[in-house]
């Protein structure tokens, strides 16, 4: 799934210092914001909104049908799968890595089916590590370099 760095329209306000990189700057021109000084946290919580209301409907189904799953996405949905590093992210960088309404919904299905098992993969912060945040979810995100792409893992689905 498709889901939006939008913890920072329920965390804050982004603060002027190292956060303020050229994914942001990329983010705005992407919103259609062409530079001006514009917040966009409606934006993004609006687009992290839209994606935990299509994950729900498709996790239930999933999860009514199938005892282990995998999810792919992009942006990691908790901040403890927020790598950076080598250690989780601090409050100034996690409004560009996380995606809490995912989060929101994982844990929400997750606890009312503890009959099954969900692996969350995703990466987006370039750094690499694991967080168990249920029993029966647990998420992975990938390392990268950029312009080096890795596999980091090999999945073996029988």
């Amino acid at each position: 799934t498709g889901s939006w760095s939008e913890w920072i329209s329920r965390a804050g306000p982004l603060k002027n210092g190292p956060s303020q990189n050229r994914k942001h700057i990329s983010l705005q021109l992407s919103l259609g914001h062409n530079g001006r000084n514009e917040d966009h946290r409606p934006k993004l919580s609006e687009l992290g909104d839209e994606a935990a209301r299509y994950l729900k409907r498709e996790l239930l189904s999933a999860v009514a049908r199938f005892p282990n799953l995998i999810l792919l996405t992009h942006v990691p949905p908790f901040k403890e799968a927020c790598w950076f590093e080598g250690r989780i992210s601090d409050d100034d960088f996690l409004p560009h890595f996380a995606c809490s309404a995912v989060g929101d919904v994982l844990v929400a299905i997750m606890r009312a089916h503890p009959e099954c098992r969900l692996t969350v993969l995703c990466g987006h912060t370039h750094g690499e590590g694991e967080a168990i945040i249920l029993p029966n979810l647990l998420i992975k995100t990938g390392g990268a370099e950029y312009c080096k792409p890795r596999l980091n893992e090999l999945i073996v689905v029988e």
